[in-house]
C-alpha cells in the first residue's frame, strides 16, 4: 500500500507531458516496472515496443507463439533486476526486443543470406538472413520456426544466439543448435 501511494505521488510530481510507458503505473509490481515508470526514455522504449507487439499480433493473428515469445521476453527483462547494470540491461533488452519485431515484420533490409544443409536434415534447409544492425542479428529460418538470434561473442566466426537457439558460422560449415537438437551443417 505504501509503494502505491509513492508512486502515485511520483506520478503527480511529474512535469506535464512527462512520457508514460504502455502499462499503468499504479498496478506495478516489479523493480524493472518501476524503473520504466520512472525513466521517460525507458518509458518511450515500452511504448514502441507495445506498439510494434500489437502490430504484429495484428498483422499475424494466426500466430500462436507470439505471446509466448513476448511473456519469455518480459521475463528475460524481468530479470535485469539481478544485474549490477540494471537500467543499462533494461534498455538493451528494449532495443532487442523492438529489433525483433522490426525484423520479423520485415522492416529491416537484409544484408545477406544464407542456405545451410543440415547433416540428417537436408530436406529441410535452414535458412539464415543476416543484417547489419545495432547489434548484428539473423533470422533463421528452420522446420517451419522463425528465430531472431543476435552477434555474441566467438573465438572465430560469426556466432548468434537466442533463448535455446545457436548459429555459429566459421568457414563455410555451421553448427545449429536449435531448441535442444545439435546440428552440423553445411553451406549451400
Amino acid at each position: 500500500m505504501l509503494l502505491t501511494l509513492v508512486i502515485l505521488v511520483l506520478d503527480v510530481l511529474k512535469p506535464p507531458g512527462a512520457a508514460a510507458p504502455s502499462f499503468d503505473c499504479t498496478q506495478t509490481i516489479s523493480t524493472v516496472q518501476r524503473m520504466v515508470c520512472e525513466d521517460a526514455a525507458l518509458a518511450g522504449l515500452d511504448r514502441e515496443m507495445a506498439k510494434r507487439f500489437a502490430a504484429a499480433l495484428s498483422a499475424s493473428p494466426a500466430d500462436t507463439d507470439a505471446r509466448k515469445r513476448q511473456r519469455r521476453w518480459l521475463a528475460a527483462r524481468d530479470d535485469c533486476a539481478g544485474t549490477p547494470e540494471q537500467r543499462a540491461c533494461v534498455a538493451d533488452a528494449y532495443q532487442r526486443r523492438i529489433l525483433e519485431l522490426k525484423i520479423e515484420g520485415g522492416e529491416v533490409p537484409v544484408f545477406a543470406a544464407a542456405t545451410y544443409a543440415c547433416e540428417g536434415h537436408t530436406a529441410t534447409p535452414a535458412t539464415a538472413s543476416y543484417y547489419q544492425s545495432a547489434p548484428p542479428a539473423v533470422l533463421i529460418e528452420y522446420q517451419d520456426v522463425r528465430v531472431v538470434a543476435f552477434v555474441a561473442e566467438s573465438a572465430s566466426g560469426a556466432r548468434y544466439t537466442a533463448d535455446d537457439v545457436e548459429l555459429w558460422e566459421h568457414e563455410g560449415t555451421a553448427s545449429l543448435k536449435w531448441f535442444g537438437t545439435q546440428l552440423k551443417c553445411a553451406r549451400k
